[in-house]
């Protein structure tokens, strides 16, 4: 029996799923942020016009390596999302240590990538905020939300903010030490200052009994 017209053979999406994997994977190599159309090639083992083919042009590879790299990393941000029975600080503190584990293992290294390759680009731009950036602060947002759920937040509190607030310092932090090596030329501890960013969060915008459990 025939395929209705307009469909794909599921062979095609699983050598597209492949191809994009592939192509994720090399993002997270030391020049994933240089990845071009030609290194990209190599770095899959199909040729030019075979990737072509699966992703129209390089714009479409990197989108769609985008998205792979967001669907390898779905499980991570789930744990992110919930934060079990832990308290407040607690909570926070290991959300902290959670995001800076991940970045040591390639999440930093694709970030950066997504960062040069999206910075005034106006696909590559929204993709990369689309399936590498908002994921992880709508991860938070949900871990935010159920402890707003708890009273440990304001009812009123907004928690794309809030997410937004907790998130930012830490991956610039991070960004800082690492893609951009300040570690050579300004180094932080960084264990103090997620220490002081989650005290800060928490007395900023935590209730008062989620406040003095900070300090």
């Amino acid at each position: 029996m025939s395929r209705p017209l307009g469909t794909r053979n599921p062979a095609f999406e699983e050598r597209r799923r492949q191809l994009a994997e592939a192509a994720a994977g090399a993002l997270l190599g030391p020049d994933g942020g240089a990845a071009s159309f030609r290194s990209l090639v190599a770095a899959t083992g199909a040729s030019a016009s075979v990737l072509q083919h699966y992703f129209g042009d390089y714009e479409g590879l990197i989108v769609a390596a985008f998205t792979a790299a967001h669907e390898q990393g779905a499980p991570y941000l789930q744990v992110m999302a919930d934060p079990g029975d832990l308290p407040f600080t607690e909570s926070m503190t290991i959300a902290a240590a959670f995001l800076a584990q991940g970045w040591s293992m390639g999440v930093g290294t694709l970030q950066a990538a997504g960062l040069v390759h999206g910075l005034g680009h106006p696909k590559l731009g929204p993709a990369y905020v689309d399936q590498l950036l908002e994921p992880t602060v709508q991860a938070v947002e949900a871990r935010l939300g159920v402890h707003r759920d708890r009273g440990e937040l304001p009812a009123e509190v907004d928690l794309r903010f809030a997410a937004l607030s907790f998130v930012s310092p830490l991956f610039l932090a991070l960004m800082h030490q690492g893609a951009l090596s300040g570690r050579s030329c300004r180094p932080l501890d960084l264990e103090a200052f997620a220490a002081a960013q989650v005290r800060a969060f928490v007395q900023g915008w935590g209730r008062s009994g989620a406040v003095q459990a900070a300090r």
